[in-house]
């Protein structure tokens, strides 16, 4: 009975209830987390998939509050925010009234701003954060980790107290998942189409 079709119905839900149960954890805990960039991958002008790292993290970072409001600082710009979460790491970004100064920066503020206005997932393993739009043709993702706080400890939203966190089987397993979900043909972006 658990079996229909080839499909093990039974790990399906089971692995669905503990998708939402780490959803509803997460979303505890993500606020008051700030997050600065480490990496941008998108397509750049030649159809390529391009990749930036700033020089200065600090000066592209992301901040989470409680009632859905996210702060982002791009570049020299301040960017006000509203975030949402879904199930299965769904999220999503709507970047609202921003300053507009004239950065002297490497150009990357506006970038930033509009990868963020794109993602759907929110992926993280406590350490590194992925915000990502996975589409073949114009995939992004942020690759961003915990700003340091004045003590010189690593937010980390996910294990601040250790509880609720899932076995590393129950992870990989879940990402297999969200990845087939996603992708399709067991993950591969480019299979999927």
């Amino acid at each position: 009975l658990a079996k229909q079709e080839g499909r093990d119905v039974v790990l399906e839900a089971a692995i669905v209830a503990l998708g939402e149960e780490a959803a509803r954890l997460f979303a505890e805990r993500l606020p008051g987390t700030t997050l600065q960039l480490m990496t941008l991958q998108d397509v750049g002008e030649d159809g390529q998939l391009a990749q930036v790292n700033p020089t200065n993290p600090l000066s592209y970072t992301i901040t989470f509050a409680a009632d859905g409001v996210l702060d982002i600082q791009a570049g020299c710009n301040q960017v006000n925010a509203t975030y949402s979460l879904g199930s299965a790491g769904a999220i999503t970004i709507t970047p609202g009234a921003a300053t507009l100064a004239a950065c002297p920066d490497d150009g990357l503020g506006e970038k930033f701003v509009a990868a963020l206005a794109q993602v759907a997932l929110l992926q993280t393993d406590g350490q590194v954060y992925v915000l990502a739009y996975p589409s073949e043709d114009a995939p992004v993702n942020l690759l961003m980790t915990p700003v340091e706080d004045t003590s010189g400890q690593a937010e980390d939203a996910m294990t601040d107290d250790g509880e609720g966190e899932l076995p590393a089987d129950v992870v990989a397993q879940l990402d297999a998942w969200l990845d087939a979900q996603v992708y399709g043909d067991g993950g591969d972006p480019k299979a999927a189409a």
